[in-house]
Formats: C-alpha cells, structure tokens, sequence
C-alpha cells in the first residue's frame, strides 16, 4: 500500500514533543562566547562617536566593535535591478529604523554580553524620521539623508495592457476602494539566533536557520573575499522561519568571531526580535473595476503603495507579488503600478506571501464589496472572470530595469483546478449562515488566490539517496526545513514509497552546505516540489540498480530543475462570530481547498 494518502507524523515529531530536538539555542561549542548588539534608539540618526570604555573595563567584556572596525566591504544585495541599491553596512552608521545595529559587544556570557552592550554610549545626531506612507509619498522629509524616498530608480513597476481609460470611460459600473493593510512581525516561537565559528585558515562555519543556505553561503563569501568552499553553512531544525529570519544577524557574529578568534553565538530577546527581524511589507492599495451592465469586467487599475522600511532588502521581488491577484481576473484591460517607499519603520523583507496576501486582501475585499453593491452573485462573477488552464498569466514576466515596465511573457498556466476548489468549499459551508442583526453577529466569507511555486524555473535542487551496507538508507538535500513544514518527512515519504520500506527505515540529512548538494532554498512551499523530484530520481536509480543486483552499498545523487511550474490556486471559507458590544472577534470555522 502507498504511503501517500494515510496519516503520516512528521519524523522528528516525538523529539519534538519531548523536548529532545536540538534547536540552535541548544548549540554549545567549546570556547564559544556570547554576542549582543547596541541597536540605535531613533528612528533615524547619524552616529557622531561611539565610547565603549565602560563595557571593555568590565571583566569577561572580550571587545567591542563599531562602525569604524566593520570592513568597508557591504552586504551583498539581490534582486533583479542593481544589487548595489539593496547592499547595507553591517552596522550603520548612519542607522534608518530604531532597531538598526550600531555596535556590538562580545563577552564571555550572555547576561554579561548584554549588561556591556547596554553601557556602549553612543552619541547620536538624531535627524527628521518617516514614519508612515503619507509623510513618505509627501516627500517633506526623507528617510534618508541622500536617497528619495521612492526606493526604485526608475520609479513604480508599471504594467499596462489593453487600453484601460477607454474601458473605464465606458462602464456601466466603476467601482474604486482603497485597503490599508498592516506590518506584521512573523513572531516565530525560536528566537532569531545565529552561532559562527572561525577557522585558521580564514573561512568559518555558520550555524543558522536561514531558508538559504547556499545562497548565504555566497554573499558571506563575496563579503570576506574569500572562496565559497572556505564558508559552510549548516542550518539546524527551525522553530519557525515564515521568511523572516533574513536578518543579517550572521555578519555581525562573523565580525565579533574574527575579532576573538572563537565561536561567538548571538541570540536576540523577543524584543529585538521585532525590530531587527523582516517584517511583511505595511501596505496601502487602490483597486479600481469598471464593468459593463451585466456584471462583466470590462477593465482594472491596481495601485500599490508598499513600505520597505528602513533599508530595500527584497522589496523589487516582493513588489511583484501583488501582480498574483490582478492576474486571476480576467479583462482585456488591466494597468498596475507598484510603489516601493522608504520609511524609517522596521525593514520589510520576504515574510509569508512575499508581496501577495496584501494585494488578495485587497482584490477578493472588492470583488465582494462590488458584487454586494451591484447585485451580482460573487459565485458568477467568479465563474465567469477566474483564470482557467492554458491561459495566459499575465504575472509572469520581467521588468524593464530602465524603465519600469513589466512585461508579461508567453507562458500559459497549465494546470488550474480553482473552479474545483471553490465547490468543495462551496459544498463544506452550505449549511453556514450570515446573521447580521443583533449584538452576535456572524459572517460566512470565501476568498480565492493565486501564488508561485518556489522561484519557478530558477529552482534547483539536489539530493543523494545511500543504501548502505548495514540496511540503512540515507537521503541527504540541501534543502533546508523552515520549522513545522515537513520538508524531511516528505522527501522521506518519496524515498519510502519507491523503495515500498516505511519511513522509520529512512534517516533524513538537510541543508549543509559542506556535502554540495546544492539548492535554492525554501521560497514559497516549493521544497516538496523541486527537492522532492531530485530525491524521486534518485531513489528510482539506487532501486534500479538493487533489482539488477548490484552490492551494497549503493549511492545515486541527483540534481532537478522544474521545467515547468503551474502557479498553486486556493480557495478559503471563514465563519466569523463578532460580539458587536466587545468587538470581539473569534473564527469558528476555516475550510480550505488547495490546488
């Protein structure tokens, strides 16, 4: 029988009950010291002095480094633009959100560590801040000293298709809302935490949860000018990673380890961990539809206006997310523009959705709110307006790095069974009722979206699957597990159903960079997909060669890049009770149907 389709716990759910799974916090090396960080207080500041004469006269204080010890050398940038427009000190010397490392402090322990850091006096010019969209758009002040706070050099990303004035113009129907969507802080059980380990030779080993490791083994590289083989990066089980464990919190542990020559762990309080992990993107958006008199959508125009904060990390990426929901209605006539702001707020990155669930907020709200106000039944709309299989999305593409432009490519969805979604969701809650009179209130909501599959096409992933000669079989990837994901159960399951063994017979190795089985990292739930092919392969050509009977042991390794990857489609039913007199809000009922 297949292992697929029965109930499988995860493979280190035991340990993890009883507490016997090792996360980075349990790491202890030999002669490993303890870092902590001096975060600026001000929104944004320049850095005049830094006195670090009372935390070195503290016994167990090793050293304490500033802007003026950190190598010249940025962090390497990435995105599809100019990297050198998201590089960033490793502590900022003119630091652009309260939160922004401006020293740091290594000591023999951890309370010591803090207790110096919290002694480095640092004498600020404190300069005006950006706290919200309004005041970034209105440019009175920015957010830093010599940048506009408009973060992308060519301005918005700009998509325009048909000819949407002429639409609008002659609509029976146009509708237009505007939806503010807020910050959010991913707040992970683990505490960001990151353990470095330098080597005589000049390379060092990171210890981190980071949803790339080879990826992060290469900016850390570029960065110390050395060889990615001098760098290895392993990244233990994570409690939780959602995207926002990108913090740059390795370069300044690498600053402190070369600096004593031994291993230096930093682990951040909860409360740094809001201000100095990637926050989801704050957002505001504008949505406007025009449609003919029976309900057909004629044209679209998306406007979004998001905040990256305190300096642009993956923002150019995650931009382009708010394309997902546009393109899953259909109309000849669609425009987008997509604004990356500067504001002196906690730095955005790549947390869950990556750009997306802001914009499907956005759209599904309307699309509710304009079948209500019309009379239209939100059911039909979506029947007739839904992106289906072997048509176009018209959020694949490339941006013009000079102009802005988007430009959808030719590529057409090749598999999409939302409308089958919808029904069973449909089918799940027909016996669910709004109430909307009285102090207990309760709604029944559907919403649909669209999103990506990893990087698509620019995944890759590697893996080798051992029989080995006492029995035991050994997969290896170099994918990481983003903490709760099943990354490891799943390939193990893969490896299972080839050989028809069960998954206890199966030990799981991931995401160290040492064994160069490389991998482009956890992006998007996209792990089982790219790293679960490469782990298919090669377990079928270790059994091919156990059924022409050659010896154990056997090692196969394989390496797999999708050539295609259909966009996953959802749709989500919610019952929402609301006590009118308290604002109290409680979901009692969520069903979700995923293709």
């Amino acid at each position: 029988m297949s292992i697929f389709g029965q109930p499988t716990p995860q493979q280190d759910g035991p340990a993890k009950a009883a507490g016997a799974l090792r996360f980075l916090t349990d790491l202890r090396l030999d002669g490993m010291c303890h870092g902590a960080v001096v975060r600026c207080p001000h929104g944004h500041a320049r850095v005049r002095a830094v006195d670090a004469s009372k935390a070195l006269c503290m016994e167990g204080v090793l050293a304490v480094v500033t802007p003026a010890d950190a190598p010249m050398r940025l962090i390497p940038g990435e995105h599809f633009y100019d990297k050198r427009i998201s590089q960033r000190p490793v502590l900022f010397d003119e630091p652009t959100w309260s939160g922004a490392p401006v020293a740091a402090v290594v000591a023999e322990t951890a309370a010591l560590a803090a207790h110096a850091a919290r002694n480095v006096e640092v004498d600020y010019e404190v300069l005006p801040t950006v706290s919200s969209l309004d005041e970034a758009l209105a440019e009175r002040v920015r957010a830093f000293t010599n940048k506009a706070n408009a973060a992308l050099p060519f301005g918005p990303v700009r998509l325009d298709r048909g000819d949407v004035d002429a639409a609008f113009d002659g609509a029976h129907h146009v509708v237009e809302d505007t939806y503010q969507t807020a910050t959010v802080q991913a707040a992970a059980w683990e505490p960001y935490a990151v353990v470095v380990e330098p080597h005589e030779d000049g390379g060092l080993t990171v210890h981190k949860g980071t949803p790339a490791p080879f990826l992060l083994r290469e900016q850390m590289a570029v960065w110390l000018g050395v060889a990615a083989n001098r760098v290895r990066v392993v990244c233990p089980p994570v409690g939780g990673g959602f995207g926002s464990r990108m913090d740059d919190l390795e370069y300044i542990a690498t600053l402190l380890a070369k600096r004593v020559k031994r291993p230096v762990r930093v682990v951040l309080s909860r409360g740094e961990g809001f201000i100095a992990g990637r926050v989801r993107h704050g957002a505001r958006l504008t949505v406007r539809s025009a449609l003919d008199g029976d309900g057909r959508l004629l044209g679209r125009d998306l406007t979004a206006w998001y905040d990256v904060g305190g300096h642009l990390d993956l923002g150019p990426y995650v931009i382009l997310r708010a394309l997902r929901p546009l393109a899953l209605y259909k109309t000849d006539n669609l425009r987008f523009r997509g604004h990356l702001l500067y504001t002196n707020r906690p730095v955005s990155g790549a947390t869950r959705g990556f750009g997306n669930p802001q914009a499907t907020f956005a759209i599904e709200s309307h699309n509710a709110r304009l079948c209500n106000d019309l009379g239209i039944d939100l059911g039909e709309f979506r029947r007739r307006h839904l992106l289906r299989a072997n048509e176009t999305n018209v959020s694949l593409g490339v941006v013009d790095t000079a102009t802005g432009v988007f430009k959808t490519g030719t590529g057409n969805v090749s598999s999409c069974e939302l409308q089958a979604c919808i029904e069973r969701v449909t089918e799940a809650l027909a016996s669910e009722h709004s109430v909307r009179d009285g102090e207990h209130r309760r709604g029944v909501g559907t919403a649909c979206g669209m999103h990506t599959t990893g990087k698509g096409r620019k995944e890759v992933s590697t893996a080798s699957v051992e029989w080995l000669a006492d029995d035991r079989i050994v997969v290896s990837s170099g994918a990481p597990d983003q903490g709760g994901t099943g990354v490891a159960t799943s390939l193990a399951m893969i490896a299972g159903d080839v050989f028809n063994v069960p998954i206890s017979r199966i030990e799981v190795r991931l995401a160290d960079t040492e064994r160069e089985l490389q991998d482009s990292g956890a992006h998007a739930s996209g792990r089982t997909y790219v790293a679960g092919e490469a782990v298919l392969h090669a377990a079928e050509q270790v059994k091919a060669r156990l059924d022409q009977g050659d010896p154990l042991p056997i090692a196969e390794q394989y390496r797999h890049k999708p050539t295609s990857n259909a966009p996953p489609f959802c749709c989500c039913g919610a019952v929402v009770e609301i006590d009118v007199s308290t604002g109290i809000c409680k979901v009692t009922r969520l069903v979700v149907a995923v293709d």
